[in-house]
């Protein structure tokens, strides 16, 4: 399995970057989602988006402006990180050019910016694993259920698994 390739990668202190995993992009940013989410939300107001709905708690938004998109922000593989998704009608990852430009916006604004989304400190919680060492054995703990997950999230699960295996690993 290949490793993630970074797209796009900041030049600032704190780290944002575009990968891509086959036909999947996302943001990485070295930043808890609660200090990304207010950054998403200002990059959609100065870009004119329409906000259709937005729940920090969950970490979605859905904007207009030329079509609708859907975003979706969760707390990162790394410790302290977030990932950004965006997704059209159809589920499948957005053009690179989206990932560009909200990627350059967290990257320019990032450093220094003290804002910190109190609705979104719940996604601060929620890691997607978490590695332990029983009896000098590497454990992977996930915190899904796949029997509630639909097939696409647990496609989408185990991309994610591997990408964790190829950091480990590295």
């Amino acid at each position: 399995m290949p490793r993630p390739k970074k797209i796009f990668s900041s030049t600032g202190s704190e780290n944002v970057e575009v990968r891509r995993l086959g036909e999947i992009y996302w943001i990485y940013v070295e930043a808890l989602p609660s200090k990304s989410w207010p950054l998403i939300k200002d990059f959609f107001a100065d870009e004119e988006y329409n906000l259709v709905n937005d729940d920090p708690s969950l970490g979605q938004i859905t904007a207009e402006k030329n079509e609708k998109l859907f975003l979706t922000l969760e707390h990162g593989i790394k410790k302290n990180s977030s990932e950004i998704y965006l997704l059209n009608e159809s589920n499948t990852s957005l053009e690179l050019a989206y990932f560009e430009d909200l990627a350059s916006y967290i990257s320019l604004n990032l450093p220094g910016y003290e804002g910190n989304s109190i609705a979104a400190q719940g996604l601060n919680l929620n890691k997607k694993a978490r590695i332990v060492y029983v009896k000098k054995k590497l454990e992977l703990n996930l915190d899904y259920h796949l029997i509630e997950l639909g097939q696409h999230f647990q496609e989408q699960l185990i991309k994610q698994i591997l990408r964790l295996l190829i950091e480990i690993g590295s």
